[in-house]
C-alpha cells in the first residue's frame, strides 16, 4: 500500500507515510480508511514523509486531497501539516499543494527533511495547544 499511517493518540499527531508509485485511487482509499478508523481523534497534526515516495504528485490528486479533507471536516480536524520530501519534483509539487490545500488543513509547511518537519509540527502543536 503506497499510503500508510500511525497515529499518536498522546499528541494527535498522525505520520503518513507515502510511498512507491501512489495514485487518485490510493488518496481515496487512505481517507476512507482514515475516517472509518476508531482511533482516529476528533483533531490531527500531520507528519506527512514523502522521502520515499516514487511518483509525483498530480495538480488533479492535491484538488482530490483538499475535496476529501473538505467532506471528512464533520469527522476530523486537520491542524496543521508538515511535509517532508526532498526529491525537487515531489519538494516543489507539495509547495503547490500547500498552496491548495492551507485552507482546510490549515497551516502547511514543506521541508527537505523529516527532522524539519517534525520539529515544525511540535511547535504547531504548542501554539495550537494540542
Amino acid at each position: 500500500m503506497p499510503v500508510s499511517y500511525s497515529i499518536d493518540p498522546r499528541t494527535s499527531v498522525i505520520h503518513t507515510r507515502l510511498t512507491g508509485a501512489m495514485d487518485a485511487d490510493d488518496v481515496r482509499a487512505h481517507f476512507d480508511q482514515l475516517l472509518a478508523d476508531p482511533a482516529c481523534p476528533p483533531r490531527l497534526f500531520v507528519l506527512m514523509d514523502a522521502m520515499k515516495l516514487g511518483s509525483i504528485p498530480t495538480t488533479a490528486m492535491i484538488q482530490l486531497t483538499r475535496d476529501l479533507v473538505a467532506k471528512g471536516s464533520k469527522r476530523v480536524k486537520f491542524e496543521a501539516v508538515a511535509v517532508a520530501a526532498s526529491d525537487p519534483a515531489h519538494f516543489g509539487m507539495f509547495r503547490v499543494g500547500q498552496v491548495l490545500l492551507e485552507s482546510v488543513f490549515g497551516p502547511t509547511q514543506v521541508f527537505r527533511d523529516l527532522a524539519s518537519a517534525r520539529a515544525w509540527l511540535d511547535s504547531q502543536r504548542v501554539v495550537r495547544k494540542a
